[in-house]
């Protein structure tokens, strides 16, 4: 039986611990998604995935944020956020993954 707690945190860029890189990596490659056919026929049906390298490289500017949800000591969620001035535009960025699926009725 699943407990009711969650825990959720929220980490600035810069203080983003490595084994939580490594968790969140984990978390999108398993649950993100899987390539469509305009990936070409390599890749078609297979998990997009991200190593935490990757994750880094695409998702840590200044100002970027990394909200967490913990359900049992279990990564269960993430979404990174990330608010940056190019000229006059404002740029905001926001990726959520979740862990559970969800069935419409």
């Amino acid at each position: 039986m699943l407990s009711e707690q969650c825990i959720y945190s929220v980490f600035p860029g810069e203080k983003i611990p490595e084994d939580l890189w490594e968790k969140c990596s984990e978390l999108f490659s398993n649950h993100y998604g899987v390539w469509g056919p305009m990936a070409g026929e390599k890749l078609t049906g297979k998990r997009v995935k991200k190593t935490s390298k990757g994750l880094k490289e695409q998702l840590l500017f200044p100002g970027t944020k990394l909200a967490v949800a913990f359900l049992d000591e279990v990564l269960v969620g993430h979404a990174f956020s990330c608010t940056f001035i190019d000229g006059f535009i404002l740029i905001f960025l926001f990726f959520f993954i979740f862990k559970f699926k969800i069935t419409l009725f």
